[in-house]
């Protein structure tokens, strides 16, 4: 098993998430979280356990910092989704994922996007160490903000960093950082309502890495897509000019979830 460190108890924001595996499918042995994070344990048709993160009062406001260690036992399999996007309000948050994932475990981390808004400074962090067979599937995606109040693009930083360790061996260290005070962050983003990185990696997770490095040859009209393979997977960054543009990107990108997870959020969530 990977080591894990735990957040500390009692703490707002912080939480634990446990899934080990019982036959044939995957069970959520221990979950525990601190307002403002909550869960909400999904039932579905597949082999892996889905929960849903939310936070009270509908995003994060100045001064929340959310902690979650998440822990995959041996051939295990987590579905780790979000009730809707996050909302990112004025002023400074942050959120923190530290995955462990067991030898032939699956963690599919896979939030809607967050939405930072006007005078938002927010801080993502999320590290994945995984065993050498272990899997990870990720998408790390942002947009613009309320673009229908013309609030595109007017958040005062976005700070995200993914860091993923396989068998003790840094793999993947990918940084994004826009920040107004190296200049507008709209102009430096135009006709780019949102944005993705997407990471698969590990054997349960190559549908996703062949699905990612294929659509760099065919994007759909008006996408960018960029792709690069990394050892035991591959890495993809995505950008669409809105929020629904991207969502449709994303699911290009991740391929087939029935045959990752047995079954398919992103198809359910309607």
């Amino acid at each position: 098993m990977v080591a894990l460190t735990s957040p500390p108890t009692h703490t707002p924001g912080a939480g634990r998430l446990e899934v080990t595996r019982v036959g044939r499918r995957s069970v959520v042995r221990r979950a525990h979280a601190e307002s403002p994070l909550r869960f909400v344990l999904t039932e579905n048709a597949g082999h892996a356990a889905w929960v849903v993160t939310s936070s009270f009062g509908g995003g994060l406001v100045r001064g929340d910092v959310t902690r979650l260690a998440i822990d995959v036992d041996d051939g295990a399999g987590l579905a780790l989704l979000t009730q809707a996007s996050t909302k990112v309000y004025r002023g400074a948050s942050e959120q923190r994922l530290d995955a462990a994932i067991a030898p032939g475990a699956l963690a599919a981390i896979l939030p809607d996007p967050v939405a930072c808004f006007a005078g938002a400074s927010f801080v993502q962090r999320t590290r994945a160490r995984l065993a050498a067979d272990a899997s990870l599937l990720l998408v790390d995606a942002y947009t613009s903000g309320r673009a229908a109040h013309g609030d595109e693009w007017r958040m005062t930083a976005i700070d995200a960093r993914i860091v993923v360790e396989v068998d003790g061996r840094e793999r993947v260290w990918d940084a994004t950082r826009l920040d107004e005070r190296d200049g507008s962050i709209a102009a430096r983003l135009p006709s780019v309502g949102a944005f993705a990185t997407v990471v698969a990696i590990g054997p349960r997770a190559a549908p996703a890495a062949r699905a990612g490095l294929a659509l760099v040859a065919r994007p759909p009209r008006g996408a960018r897509v960029a792709a690069a393979p990394i050892p035991g997977g591959a890495l993809v960054r995505l950008a669409a000019a809105s929020a629904e543009a991207l969502d449709d990107l994303v699911g290009l990108a991740l391929g087939n979830l029935d045959e990752i997870l047995g079954d398919d959020p992103r198809r359910r969530r309607t």
